[in-house]
Order: structure tokens, then C-alpha cells, then sequence
């Protein structure tokens, strides 16, 4: 054997151990490919992302692991890097997906470092599936849409109640713009009746009680108040800790005058049913006989329940002075004359 392929070997043998010593340091999916794209080498890790059986990607172009359509663009990028390798960490490279053996994509973060072996230029790379963390940004953003586009006030506040966020809704009803409002505490929003209330409220959902929705009112910029349906609920960590609480609020002004105009016409009404019903009874009492005392004593008496008074009297003009009155029916109170 040759001293210089003796050389080599020792060379290759070196390139081998730094691999494998780096590859077994990794706890997310790793590979390793040369300055042509094939792959040397690759952890248990890449394997299973990838779903390749063990040994499986050694040998491939890592351009295979690329969905079809950036295929060529992948494989520019690749070149470009190989002429100028640089360290690029997790986070800092555009939106790239990969595919699997069974063709399934998925979206990937990945970092490249040169393993530094002149001899034989060898990348690294670091990939991590962000399937999970897509959709949690997906669902990030749509909840996001949500709070911005709902015509609810939502906001949030951390545990002790000082505001942290104010969406677009929370504007509209309250009249305070975010930047006006978060850092300042919830009871700004409360009038001073009812604070020690919300403190309670507040209390009981960091104790983990649920709290249903119910009316109440909070103050406007402008110091009006404002008839409300707040719910409270806890916000809690993935982890299962709590890290704030959250208020969803509705304007429930015009359900109430709603309500408020019912209770008017039912009152009108029973008292419109009251009234002639009394009407009714006098009536039926002046055709069933009896005298003119009977009758003015049955209408003062119905008179004084009708008009919630303490006493009810009747009187006429005196006959021997017509600067009196003479009372001639009384309920509830005394019967006297009248001047």
C-alpha cells in the first residue's frame, strides 16, 4: 500500500469518527452530505422523520427528500452553498418542506453548518418537522382574526388585572384605544360600586371557578357607563398553569331597553286589566240594587288600590256653602270636610 492512499484512509477515517461523534450528538434529525448533495450519513433521528429504514439514506442525493416541484430550485441552492458554506441556525432560512419515503410532505426548519474537513467538504444538517408547530401558528393566526374582526370587546389581563391586550371591538365599545389602555389596571374600567364585586369575580376564576356570563355594567373614556354581558375565564399554559385572565364583553344596551319597555307594557297592561275590572265591578254593583254610599264607597276603595294610595276620598261642593267640599266617601282615610 501506498503511503499517500495509507494517507487517505487515515483521512477518511478521521472524517468518519468527526461524523459519527457529530450525528450522536444530535437530538433532532441529522444528515450529512458531501459536495456533490449525497448523503454520507444520518442519524436514527432523520430516518424516522423521513421514514426511511436504518442505513436507508446513506448513499442518496439529499434532493430526493425535496417535494418534486423545488427539486431544481433546491438543488441551485445547494450548489450556492457548497461554493460559500456558512453557519445558518434554526429560524433564519426561508420556509422550506421536505418529503418522506411514502411522498408526504412537510413543512421543515433547517440548519446548515461545514463540518470543516478541507479534505472532503462536508455539510450538516439540522432538520425539525414543523407540522405541530404550523398548525399552532395556524390556529395562532385564525384566533387571532377572530379577536380582531369580532364585534366583542376581547381583552385579556395577567393575574394580578392589569390589562395586556385590547382588540378592535374593545375600542368600539369602551371608547380607549390598546395603546391608551394595557398596563393599566381592569378596575379603570369599573365603576366604583362595584369593584370590591369584580375583585370577588377575579378571585374565584384564579381559584379555577367557572363563572357564567352575566350582566353588568363598565365605564366608557368618556366616564358614561355601559350595560354589559361579561364572561371571565381563566387563560392557562399548555402546561396546564395559569397565566392571566381573559374578559369577553358585549354591549347589551339596547337588550336591555328591550327588556325595560317589556316590563312597562306588562305593567301598563296588568294595570289597564285592573282598572277594568274595577270598572266591571262598580258597574255590575250599581244594576244589582243598593245605594249611592255602597257605590262611592266601592269606588274610592278600588280608586285608593289602583293608585297604590294610602287613602282615598270623595267629595262634592257643600250644599249650604259652596266654599266647601263635603266628603261623602272615604277609603283609608278620615271623613272629614274639604276646604
Amino acid at each position: 500500500m501506498s503511503t499517500r492512499r495509507h494517507v487517505e484512509q487515515q483521512q477518511d477515517s478521521g472524517s468518519a469518527q468527526l461524523i459519527d461523534a457529530v450525528l450522536g450528538l444530535m437530538p433532532d434529525a441529522a444528515i450529512v452530505a458531501d459536495a456533490t448533495g449525497r448523503i454520507v450519513a444520518a442519524n436514527p433521528g432523520a430516518e424516522s422523520m423521513f421514514g426511511y429504514p436504518p442505513g436507508a439514506l446513506t448513499g442518496i442525493v439529499v434532493d430526493v427528500l425535496v417535494p418534486d416541484p423545488l427539486r431544481d430550485h433546491h438543488a441551485e441552492v445547494r450548489a450556492g452553498y457548497v461554493a460559500h458554506p456558512v453557519q445558518r441556525p434554526m429560524g433564519t432560512g426561508p420556509e422550506l418542506w421536505a418529503k418522506r419515503l411514502d411522498k408526504t410532505e412537510f413543512p421543515a426548519d433547517i440548519s446548515l453548518a461545514p463540518l470543516g474537513v478541507p479534505e472532503r467538504p462536508l455539510t450538516l444538517a439540522v432538520v425539525r418537522d414543523l407540522t405541530g408547530r404550523r398548525s399552532e401558528w395556524e390556529a395562532g393566526a385564525w384566533l387571532a382574526a377572530i379577536v380582531s374582526s369580532s364585534e366583542d370587546a376581547i381583552v385579556s389581563m395577567d393575574m394580578a388585572g392589569t390589562l395586556t391586550t385590547w382588540n378592535p371591538g374593545a375600542e368600539r365599545l369602551l371608547g380607549y384605544s390598546a395603546d391608551e389602555i394595557c398596563g393599566k389596571p381592569i378596575s379603570r374600567l369599573v365603576p366604583t360600586r362595584l369593584r370590591a364585586d369584580v375583585e370577588e369575580q377575579m378571585a374565584r376564576v384564579r381559584g379555577g371557578m367557572h363563572i357564567p356570563t352575566r350582566d353588568t355594567v363598565r365605564l366608557h373614556e368618556n366616564g358614561h357607563e355601559i350595560e354589559v354581558a361579561e364572561a371571565l375565564s381563566l387563560i392557562r399554559k399548555p402546561t396546564g398553569g395559569a397565566t392571566g385572565i381573559s374578559a369577553v364583553l358585549r354591549d347589551i344596551t339596547a337588550r336591555k331597553q328591550a327588556e325595560r319597555e317589556l316590563r312597562r307594557l306588562l305593567v301598563d297592561g296588568q294595570r289597564r286589566e285592573r282598572w277594568l275590572g274595577s270598572i266591571s265591578e262598580v258597574r255590575l254593583s250599581m244594576l244589582a240594587g243598593g245605594g249611592l254610599a255602597q257605590w262611592l264607597a266601592l269606588i274610592a276603595r278600588r280608586a285608593s288600590e289602583l293608585s297604590d294610595a294610602d287613602g282615598i276620598t270623595v267629595s262634592v261642593v257643600a250644599k249650604n256653602d259652596h266654599t266647601q267640599l263635603e266628603v261623602i266617601a272615604t277609603h283609608g282615610a278620615d271623613r272629614k270636610s274639604v276646604v
